[in-house]
């Protein structure tokens, strides 16, 4: 299977029209010394091998983002890196977010709001990723066009599932936190894979971030994540929505951790005692 895919992978690279880089026999080359020496990429190689196999027409990729991001990590392939240690002996690190009255998820009036040409923010998003909304509304079983804010509205689960995909696609909070959290999702994939390793035989296909509780264990002591937002307190008493979605992305993510201040005493932002939870 391994010779299979550097095989294949040679052969694509080779290609006029689908070779990733300029210097294809150092790229091959290089691909095809790191399947030989690592046996963890065995099973991965299998899967590569029936991709690259599946059709000599080149199917290019029709969502921009996701092509401009396999194109990055292709590059990154090409880089003379040192060797990284196991997750265990890596150092670690935390990540603060600053946070004050920005949106953290879009609410279903906001997606609903119309500008001044008369569509509504969830028809200028259709409109700007039609692929990618064809593909949340076959995740949910439905139409993408009968798929509507009306028709979500009325069930709770796809009203939060819309909100989701639109708050991922704007400046929001909830975009930033589902980034950053990808660091320990990361880093448990690597726990899976090195544990595969140690055991002598090749690692799952493709091992899951919450695999193991000890995976994910380590990677939360190695990356940790605050979102630093003093008005929580305000938000929580005054009743905002934007306290009710802060706690949801909490659930979402046990691990993140929210910094704010707690007014005690005369309240309002004015007045009060300030007090750090």
């Amino acid at each position: 299977a391994l010779g299979a895919a550097a095989n294949a992978l040679q052969a694509t690279l080779a290609h006029p029209t689908l070779g990733f880089w300029a210097d294809s026999s150092y790229a091959s080359a290089s691909l095809a010394s790191l399947l030989r020496h690592e046996p963890n990429l065995e099973a991965i190689a299998v899967r590569l091998r029936r991709m690259l196999s599946l059709s000599p027409t080149p199917r290019p990729l029709r969502s921009n983002e996701a092509m401009r991001r396999l194109r990055h990590w292709l590059r990154s392939l090409k880089m003379d890196a040192p060797e990284a240690p196991p997750v265990a002996e890596m150092q670690s690190w935390s990540i603060l977010t600053p946070v004050y009255k920005e949106t953290v998820l879009y609410s279903m009036a906001d997606l609903e709001e119309e500008s001044n040409d008369g569509r509504s923010f969830i028809e200028v998003l259709r409109g700007l990723h039609r692929d990618e909304w064809a593909n949340f509304a076959q995740r949910l079983g439905e139409s993408p066009s009968a798929l509507s804010v009306a028709r979500c509205a009325s069930e709770p689960r796809l009203a939060l599932q819309l909100r989701l995909w639109a708050s991922m696609r704007g400046q929001t909070l909830a975009r930033t936190v589902y980034g950053m959290m990808y660091y320990e999702s990361a880093l448990a994939f690597l726990v899976a894979v090195e544990a595969g390793s140690a055991g002598g035989g090749p690692a799952p296909p493709l091992p899951a971030a919450s695999q193991t509780a000890a995976a994910s264990a380590l990677a939360q002591r190695k990356v940790g994540y605050v979102c630093a937002c003093q008005v929580y307190g305000d938000y929580k008493r005054a009743g905002d929505p934007r306290a009710v979605d802060i706690e949801a992305l909490m659930h979402a993510f046990p691990s993140l951790r929210v910094a704010y201040v707690e007014r005690r005493g005369g309240g309002g932002e004015g007045g009060g005692e300030e007090e750090e939870e």
